[in-house]
């Protein structure tokens, strides 16, 4: 068996999903640990449930406790300090393509797979895995009709929880304000009639300092609804994505053609040579 552990946000459980579905692609016993959210990360909620198309098989604490050699409940005290079965337990913390886990018959392994290669010859299940529910509130079916309605760009700034000293290290001063403007400038020598519409956790930095000839402010999505943010980023015509799993997904799920997808040219401070982009999108210095 092959228990893939899910943790962190939305963009990055659905990384964790995507390989847990190649997976059983490949004729492989995958099973999912959720356990995370409730032993080791609680500022983090499991969020797979909202897509109402998408079916995950759980392990249970004793298929996981077999491959860490003691009872589950103990692994936000111990974590790392593996009794023998150490070999049972493999850790994918690079971003970069791996394709050894193809490989793998019998292990607990956890990792960020982020790299549409893992997928790429499953793109169509993936993407009706992950249908969005139906909006139920107007607002976000006003943002909806707006954006259908347009030539509609959608603007991704994720500030927030990057600004700490740590991600600052990891994430900071690559979605810079330079990259904005470009990725703006790009789209409006393109598309006369093109409507922004922008997504962030920092909405007053956003109008502060993004010009541009016509702009939409999406607000009121947080904390449970956030998702919806997603979805409708994925209904733009076109995505100007942050270094962030969560925008990335969004303009993955775009599914116009001839949508454009802007990227910027570095994802993180402290990786190189990783997959995270898509062979069309464009990709922008910051």
């Amino acid at each position: 068996m092959i228990i893939v552990r899910i943790m962190g946000g939305l963009g990055n459980q659905m990384f964790q999903f995507a390989l847990y579905e190649k997976l059983k692609y490949l004729n492989k016993q995958v099973k999912a640990d959720i356990n995370t959210f409730y032993y080791l990360d609680s500022n983090r909620k499991y969020e797979l449930n909202k897509f109402p198309n998408l079916e995950i098989q759980e392990a249970s604490k004793e298929e996981i406790a077999y491959y860490f050699n003691y009872a589950h409940k103990w692994i936000h005290r111990i974590e790392g300090k593996l009794l023998p079965d150490r070999k049972k337990v493999r850790a994918f913390e690079s971003l970069k393509y791996n394709e050894k886990v193809y490989s793998i018959t019998d292990a607990y392994i956890y990792g960020f797979w982020q790299s549409e290669r893992y997928f790429h010859d499953i793109d169509e299940h993936i993407r009706r895995a992950f249908i969005f529910p139906e909006i139920q509130d107007k607002i976000n079916r006003k943002y909806l009709q707006m954006i259908e309605n347009e030539n509609s760009i959608s603007i991704h700034i994720r500030r927030g929880d990057y600004l700490s000293d740590i991600n600052q290290r990891i994430y900071g001063n690559i979605c810079t304000l330079e990259y904005y403007r470009q990725a703006i400038q790009y789209f409006e020598n393109k598309y006369q009639d093109a409507v922004f519409f922008i997504f962030s956790n920092d909405t007053e930095w956003a109008r502060d300092n993004l010009k541009m000839r016509k702009a939409v402010v999406v607000e009121g999505n947080k904390d449970e609804k956030a998702f919806y943010d997603m979805m409708l980023m994925s209904k733009c015509q076109h995505n100007i994505i942050a270094n962030s799993s969560f925008s990335w997904w969004g303009a993955w799920l775009n599914s116009h053609k001839g949508k454009e997808v802007v990227a910027p040219s570095k994802w993180v401070n402290t990786e190189r040579g990783i997959d995270i982009w898509c062979k069309e999108w464009m990709k922008i210095d910051g």
